[in-house]
């Protein structure tokens, strides 16, 4: 019976073509069974494997079935999609675009749904079923279609379990012995009519025409029949056996496996044992599948559960195969081996006692023992044949050969110098061929011989071979034989089980927290156990290392044991010890793997791409959830899941390590931040994202002091604050331009349309920091990966420099709309742009440029050809007619990519490759200062007309796009690793759900997390940023809120103090206030020691531009409408909307002080820490009974342990100066980072999350997934981002670690927050109630009282309140209750009575939401108190004016709110 996956595509067959090989569509050219149109068919073919093939039959088969077979992957086994996929395309699937119902072609073919439903009944109700067996029948006839039947009536209990229990007990050996013995009977042929008959092509194209497709059953029939007559009974019979199965198929999966377990039960053959006494389970397993047609979860749970041995699973599968093989033969039933083997080799290892005990009542040994002999046999070749695999018994004939081959001579003539030689000859353990011998053994074996060896083992029959004619005079052939023994031996056996142990044991500590050499040997093998590791290792160390020395040593006197004489090599001990290393990993996985990727288990060889290939088991087997990402929860450990990886809380780091995959947990530990800081164990020195945190930092430094510079210049004086303040953004954005300009005269040449060439010293100074910055761009790039210590290869060559220095080179959209709007279309504007390219470019530098391509493709295609002739000169100069043509391509190509919204100038090349970054888009040098008239007169300057003149933005930009690609690069070397890395994600995920062991949207989930993560690393934008209209406003209206509500927030970060206290000690209180520190600095380590602190901080931890309120240009610009929206778009003018809320941010952030004040508390917290670090070295005690800043769990969390710890105190000793009494006064950390980059960065770590402990910072791996999903819930999380971060990097982090001043830092947050609250309220009794005393103290009484200052610590401490917070927002929605937040303010309807209205409750729910307010008050309060104050004639009453004032920015800024009271107030505005 043909299983569900061939009936479909038979189906599919029988839809398009009707099982005609050469059927074409005259209206489109489609072609064959599957109707596949020209074009697409040499693309298939290729995927297929077969590019450039024919489309014969065999060929069409395997292209369909490809293609199938990846859009049933992509669709999730979803066969109505597979179809709608063939038919419309893929893109048609799950598509609102398209009309399902619309006929298709010239309105005379089926509609989509029609052509879905027909494919699908075909599949379902037909006794139509073309399965063809790779294009063809059993005699090469061609199949044709049969006329489908009716469907028969709703089949009675009876009927059901007669035709289930018959459709089992028939695809058996049994049965099909049953169904010839009856044709024959029914036929009346005689034995001498059965022996003599012979088939005619009359009747193969009988039997074709008759069972279509039926590769089987055709064969049963056409071999089996003994005269015409016998033919055509066996004919009706295998009809009648298709009809019934597909009856029994239709009655669904319990009568498919009922019916297969009957009629297992009813075969003898079932119960016979095979060779080691086990039954065969494996047999009902093999028929289940089969009858089922694919994988059920049940298979995927016992194959979970049952292979624990691979070797043994792949045996029992093995054997299911051949028991299905013999089926086949013997019933002429299909048969689906893929899932018989899974099956069969599950219950074959789960169930041999059960099966056991049904033989013993079904038979007795006796008579299962008189068929054992010929069934082992039959098995055996049956699984040889179907499986492609390499018998036993042929592989024998390999050790006939050798014997055959073995040069007697030289074993008499080597005796005298051998002891063992002779011996192990004549025992039929070693034999001497000649190399050319040898090289035959190995292509009967599939093992290929490596050229000059010496000797080799043959696994599978365990002997030796030695090549005699590559032994050199004299040669010890015991050596080589030890050699052999010893490797074949294994380890263990080799060293004994004590030093193995030993050895093993230091390595697996070693491994868990590894120095630079062995994270090299761990990141070569990234899945791999501890012996791939150890191999690794050897590979790069001396003797001089411990381990290495213990196993060499001990090696040797293994062999010695052996009989090895004589001295070895470094190098020979190394690769005797890696071998058999190799070796002890394969008696572990209980199969041998040979060289060219061949396995061989229980005898039998698996080619490496064969379907039964161990490997293939060891697949289905790798998926299960982590043990240790929540261990230290215990009980709990569902709730901390819960916590980061579900759909609400979830983050980047916590979906991805909660993953069941090992290789996307193992890939997450290296790639992002955890932020509840459990064990480091990446493969890098930290995380992939810490290092860009670091660069990008750094490099930041750059645009900080350039714009600390342009501040002094501009405003340094009261008389320039007066004269420039009041233009503040244009002031700043005229001297970006000024500096541009002289940047791109002064280091490139740009010089042919300025009016001046001559600089006052403040622009030329600009440009010297901008100059800088881009030297130490370069600068990292060409250091990216040595800077940290890795071994991978840095994102720019040692020896790259730019041809042409000019800055930056963008366009600006509004400019170029403008520019475009000259021209009659936009081919005439191109035309003028590659011309004006023409007559600008810099002719010099494009000849140099030319010359080195020229000279590359040369040497290129010389290396490609084989150097077979003389290497090629290198050009030293250019025709002038090349250089030309080639001004005029390149000119032409950048006016035609001139609309580049990338930085397109970081086209960083890769000398090896001499291929240019994926990334980045070369640019063509010319003078862009050139003036050159347009057809209407105009003058046109690349500066002037086009360039964008936002310094601000395109350096941060620059900045922040490569620090993500130079820390990328040190986990990923090329793209094509990222691109590998992504494709075994998903390999692995889509493993887990088609054994359901992951759901679709769990794998969706986790791909999606990760493609946002890695974008977050590069700063790239997702698909899902080209926002549309709505996103705009989400964003618009989050601005709005912000300004509205964030005047107090400030406050907030006050009560963050608290935690600070409990990590660092009562000293993070002085970091509130900008002066202090300093002082208090100078007090405690004199005026060097708080220099070097403060020095050493910055340098260590860059800038961060955040705080930095006033002095970024391109923050005071919206874009979010400019990104929304196609160039001359009328919604662009929101922007205008955006930018002027833009300044009221800033103004609502210089009240708040928030961004100085968490930057000043972050700074804080980490020179702290720093001091406490030198502290720890030198042996001074710093921890006390309430904190400890160096616990084992904080070491680890950093990477730190073992021998790491006293090499970080070490070196922290080395690079700091103390002078006679003991205080510092230098702190070298530029040169700690250069020369010991792995103790610097563990350090760095170490104080990094300290700080991060002490406050709670933005990372990548605790982003929010559900938060920055779309504009919708940006706005409905507004507010909400620190909380939502806070539950993994403050509440669950501390009860992962459970540590003293965990609780602590929870004890001194509700304190803190508490007296923050009370605080707030106090202020704003006094701005609602001012000189009211009796309000003012009522309200006092009730919202200071003990329930609501508890409420009010617990909920807004940081570490108690984070998760707990969002239900408190619902129950204040729904009960009233006054808010403990900063920024819900519902104060004015104090002492109103509610009314229970769903209208209040919906009111309240808004309030809990700010943006949703915001835009409430935007959209309904202003337009609605406008109509009542112009036309109604109603009087604005005081809630009007509330609401009003509600809608303003700062509204809820306490002396805002003072004053609006004190206004209605003196102004008598009545309250109804």
């Amino acid at each position: 019976m043909p299983n569900k996956h061939d009936s479909f595509i038979s189906a599919l067959i029988g839809q398009e073509s009707g099982g005609v090989p050469d059927a074409e569509n005259g209206r489109t050219g489609a072609f064959g069974l599957g109707q596949i149109i020209p074009d697409n068919w040499n693309p298939w073919a290729a995927e297929a494997g077969i590019a450039g093939a024919s489309q014969t039959p065999e060929n069409q088969m395997r292209v369909i079935r490809h293609k199938i077979d990846q859009y049933h992957q992509q669709f999730g086994g979803d066969y109505r999609k597979v179809a709608i996929a063939w038919y419309a395309g893929p893109g048609a699937v799950d598509n609102p675009q398209y009309n399902y119902e619309r006929k298709q072609g010239n309105g005379d073919e089926p509609s989509i749904n029609e052509y879905a439903d027909s494919v699908l009944g075909k599949m379902r109700g037909s006794s139509f079923s073309p399965v063809w067996d790779q294009g063809k029948n059993a005699f090469g006839a061609r199949p044709s279609q049969i006329e489908q039947k009716p469907m028969e009536e709703p089949a009675s209990f009876l009927k059901k379990a007669k035709d289930s229990i018959a459709d089992g007990w028939l695809d058996s050996w049994v049965g099909g012995v049953y169904t010839k013995r009856s044709a024959v009977g029914e036929s009346g042929a005689t034995a001498q009519e059965q022996h003599s008959f012979q088939v005619t092509q009359e009747d193969v194209d009988l039997v074709t025409k008759a069972l279509p497709g039926d590769y089987s059953a055709q064969k049963f029939v056409l071999l089996n029949a003994g005269s015409k007559e016998n033919l055509a009974v066996l004919i009706q019979k295998k009809r009648e056996d298709q009809e019934r199965a597909s009856r029994v198929e239709a009655y669904g999966t319990h009568w498919q496996i009922g019916g297969g377990i009957i009629g297992a039960l009813g075969d003898p053959l079932t119960y016979v044992p095979f060779a080691n006494g086990a039954y065969r389970g494996y047999s009902i397993g093999g028929k289940i599948m089969t009858r089922l047609g694919g994988y059920a979860p049940t298979v995927q749970k016992m194959v979970k559960v049952g292979t624990g041995v691979a070797g043994t699973f792949t045996g029992y599968g093995g054997l299911a195969v051949a028991d299905r093989y013999m089926s086949e033969q013997a019933s002429g039933y299909s048969q689906d081996y893929t899932s018989a083997f899974f099956m069969g080799g599950a219950l074959g290892t789960l169930a041999p006692a059960a099966v056991n005990g049904i033989k013993r009542l079904a038979f007795g040994n006796k008579g299962a023992a008189r068929v054992v002999g010929a069934l082992d046999n039959a098995e055996q070749h049956a699984v040889a044949q179907a499986m492609d695999g390499q018998l036993p018994s042929a592989r024998a004939v390999s050790y006939e050969r050798a014997k055959g081959m073995t040069d007697g001579s030289f074993v008499d003539k080597m005796k005298g110098s051998s002891k063992y030689l002779k011996e192990l000859s004549d025992g039929g353990k070693v034999f001497a061929v000649t190399s050319k011998q040898a090289d035959e053994l190995g292509v009967l074996l599939k093992q290929p011989i490596k050229k000059g060896a010496k000797a080799f083992y043959n696994a599978a029959e365990d002997y030796t071979v030695l090549i005699t004619d590559n032994l050199k005079k004299g040669e010890s052939i015991d050596n080589l034989l030890a050699h052999e023994v010893g490797i074949h031996g294994g380890l263990k056996k080799n060293l004994g089980d004590k030093v193995y142990e030993e050895i093993k044991d230091s390595v697996l500590k070693k491994m868990e927290k590894p120095t630079k050499e062995w994270q090299d040997a761990m990141r070569s093998v990234p899945e791999g156990g501890w012996e791939e590791v150890l191999g690794h290792y050897m590979e790069k160390t001396s003797l001089k290392d411990p381990i290495t020395k213990q196993l060499l040593s001990n090696t040797a006197k293994g062999l010695r044991k052996l009989g090895y004489s004589g001295a070895l090599t470094e190098g020979e001990l190394k690769s005797f010890v890696k071998q058999s290393l190799e070796k002890e990993m394969e008696r572990a996985r209980g199969y041998t793997l040979n060289s060219d990727g061949s396995a061989v288990v229980n005898g039998l060889q698996y080619s490496a791409e064969n379907l039964f290939h161990p490997n293939m088991i060891e697949d289905q087997i790798t998926l299960h959830p982590s043990k240790e990402t929540q261990k230290e929860l215990g009980w709990f450990k569902n709730i901390g899941k819960a916590m980061e990886a579900n759909k609400f809380f979830g983050t980047i780091h916590g979906t991805l390590s909660n993953s069941k995959s090992p290789f996307v947990r193992n890939l997450t530990s290296s790639l992002f931040s955890d932020a509840r800081m459990r064990d480091y164990s990446g493969q890098l020195v930290m995380h992939v994202e810490d290092m860009k945190t670091h660069i990008k930092n750094r490099l930041q430094s750059h645009i900080a002091g350039y714009q600390d510079y342009r501040n002094e210049v501009l405003f340094g004086d009261i008389g320039q604050k007066l004269q420039n303040g009041m233009n503040h953004r244009q002031v700043m954005s005229e001297y970006n331009q000024q500096v541009m300009e002289c940047y791109n005269s002064t280091y490139s040449t740009n010089r042919a349309g300025l009016q001046t060439k001559d600089f006052p010293t403040h622009i030329r100074e600009g440009a010297k920091i901008i100059k800088n910055l881009r030297d130490d761009i370069v600068q990292h790039g060409k250091q990216s990966s040595n800077m940290f210590g890795t071994q991978g290869k840095n994102l720019i060559d040692a020896d790259w420099m730019p041809l042409d220095d000019e800055l930056w080179r963008l366009v600006d959209d509004d400019k170029w709309l403008t520019f475009q709007n000259k021209f009659d279309t936009p081919k005439s504007a191109q035309n003028f742009l590659a011309d004006y390219g023409k007559r600008a470019a810099k002719r010099d530098i494009l000849a140099q440029k030319l010359i080195k391509e020229k000279n590359v493709e040369a040497l290129t295609a010389w290396e490609k050809a084989g150097k077979i002739t003389e290497k090629p000169k290198a050009l030293t100069e250019i025709a002038k007619e090349d250089l030309e043509a080639y001004i005029e391509k390149e000119a032409s190509d950048w006016a035609f990519g001139i609309i580049d919204r990338d930085v397109s100038d970081l086209n960083f090349k890769d000398s090896g490759s001499h291929d240019q970054s994926s990334l980045f888009k070369e640019r063509f040098p010319m003078d862009t200062s050139m003036i050159l008239h347009t057809p209407t007169g105009e003058a046109f300057s690349f500066d002037v007309t086009l360039r964008d003149m936002s310094l601000d933005r395109i350096m941060k930009r620059t900045v922040d796009r490569f620090s993500g690609e130079a820390a990328l690069k040190n986990l990923f070397q090329t793209p094509e690793d990222l691109s590998k890395a992504r494709a075994k994600m998903q390999s692995d995920l889509q493993r887990g759900v088609d054994h359901q062991q992951v759901t679709k949207s769990q794998m969706q989930r986790e791909l999606n997390a990760f493609d946002e993560g890695i974008r977050q690393i590069r700063s790239t934008g997702s698909p899902d940023d080209v926002k549309g209209s709505l996103d705009a406003f989400a964003s618009l209206f989050t601005r709005l809120s912000y300004a509205q509500n964030g005047a107090n927030m400030g406050l907030n970060q006050l009560g963050e103090v608290g935690g600070a206290i409990a990590y660092s000690g009562g000293g993070a209180l002085k970091h509130i206030f900008p002066a202090i520190p300093k002082y208090m600095n100078q007090l405690r380590h004199g005026v060097e020691g708080a220099e070097a602190i403060h020095l050493a901080e910055k340098r260590v931890f860059g800038e961060s531009l955040e705080n930095r309120i006033w002095s970024d240009v391109s923050s005071y610009e919206s874009r979010a409408f400019k990104e929304a929206s196609i160039l001359g778009s009328h919604i662009r003018q929101f922007d205008k909307v955006g930018t002027a809320l833009n300044y009221t941010n800033k103004l609502t952030s210089f009240i708040n002080r928030l961004p100085q004040l968490t930057d000043r508390m972050v700074r804080g917290a980490r020179a702290d820490m720093l001091v406490d670090t030198l502290e720890w070295a030198a042996g001074k005690e710093v921890k006390s009974w309430l904190r400890n800043p160096f616990s084992d769990g904080k070491l680890k969390a950093a990477g730190i342990s073992g021998d790491m710890i006293q090499k970080v105190k070490d070196d922290l000793l080395q690079y700091t100066k103390r002078n006679s009494e003991g205080k510092l006064t230098d702190f070298d950390a530029a040169r700690w980072e250069k020369e010991n980059p792995d103790t610097f960065f563990k350090w760095k770590f170490l104080v990094d999350n300290h700080s991060k402990r002490a406050i709670q910072q933005n990372t990548v791996g605790n982003k929010n997934i559900l938060k920055d999903a779309n504009g919708f819930t940006r706005m409905f999380f507004q507010f909400k981002d620190f909380t939502l971060k806070a539950v993994n990097g403050q509440t669950m982090r501390a009860l992962t670690h459970r540590e003293r001043d965990d609780a602590l830092a929870a004890i001194y947050s509700m304190g803190t927050n508490m007296m923050v609250y009370a605080g707030v309220t106090h202020a704003r009794a006094w701005a609602y109630f001012g000189e009211d005393e009796g309000k003012r103290e009522a309200y006092l009484k009730d919202r200071m009282s003990w329930d609501s200052l508890a409420r009010a610590a617990l909920l807004r401490g940081v570490i108690t309140g984070s998760a707990l917070s969002f239900g408190n927002d619902v129950y204040e929605a729904a009960t009233g209750a006054q808010s403990v937040r900063t920024t819900v303010d519902r104060t004015s309807s104090y002492g109103k009575q509610s009314d229970g209205s769903i209208g209040e409750t919906a009111g309240r729910m808004i309030s809990q939401l700010p943006a949703l307010r915001a835009a409430t008050s935007v959209l309904y309060d202003i337009p609605s108190a406008a109509y009542k104050a112009l036309v109604s004639d109603d009087r604005l009453v005081q809630r009007d004016y509330q609401k009003l004032f509600k809608s303003l920015p700062l509204q809820n800024w306490i002396p805002s709110v003072w004053f609006l009271n004190e206004f209605l107030e003196q102004q008598n505005i009545p309250k109804k």
